[in-house]
């Protein structure tokens, strides 16, 4: 079967707000649709209370809530995951202990060890799940590869990476996110994305481009 070449939407990017101290005040995650042609993808649902935003995004692009196949939460924490809830007949997969919570499998690298290549789960020829931990033991990212965007070339690779790599200024000062289990691992997993991708749409930031 031939590959279909996916579009990219990003229906909601990002944002932390925070307080002159540096805590932060409110949180907001990217939320992401991939059309491949063959699925309709999200990638992460937004804080509770995010659905209009989100379906004012996808009608935009002509989809309602029921045509989405699968959400790919990126970690559990509830600026990710709060408005799963609109999306009732889709598959959801996340990291959590490994598994899909449909109850398949999904193929991962033990917690806290970045995967190697083979270590990852396909849901189209060029959308493909990878363990990215760090920022908590089950994150995970999602690699596009040869995409329709606004912003990306089209035979560009970009990772939506969750807060594995949650803002563009952690990218360019070396650092890890505020939040992690282990800082060391969080790097690695930085650097793994910034390695693969020419584009992040990260967790709380607009999408960017990895300079080489």
């Amino acid at each position: 079967m031939t590959s279909t070449i996916p579009n990219l939407h990003v229906l909601s990017p990002g944002f932390l707000r925070r307080a002159p101290n540096g805590a932060i005040l409110e949180a907001r995650s990217s939320v992401t649709l991939i059309c491949t042609g063959r699925m309709n993808i999200i990638i992460d649902t937004g804080f509770p209370g995010d659905g209009d935003i989100i379906l004012e995004g996808l009608e935009g692009v002509g989809l309602k809530p029921s045509g989405v196949d699968v959400v790919v939460n990126t970690h559990d924490h509830k600026d990710h995951t709060g408005e799963n809830r609109l999306f009732t007949g889709a598959r959801i997969i996340c990291g959590y202990r490994g598994l899909e919570k449909d109850g398949g499998k999904i193929q991962v690298a033990p917690a806290g060890i970045i995967p190697a290549p083979e270590h990852r789960m396909v849901l189209d020829s060029n959308v493909h799940v990878i363990r990215t931990p760090g920022h908590t033991r089950d994150s995970i990212s999602v690699v596009i590869m040869d995409i329709n965007s606004d912003f990306a070339g089209p035979t560009e690779t970009l990772i939506a990476a969750g807060d594995a790599l949650p803002t563009e200024a952690n990218h360019l000062k070396g650092v890890p996110p505020a939040i992690s289990y282990d800082s060391n691992v969080s790097l690695q997993s930085m650097a793994m994305i910034t390695e693969m991708a020419d584009w992040v749409i990260p967790g709380h930031d607009k999408p960017f481009r990895i300079m080489g």
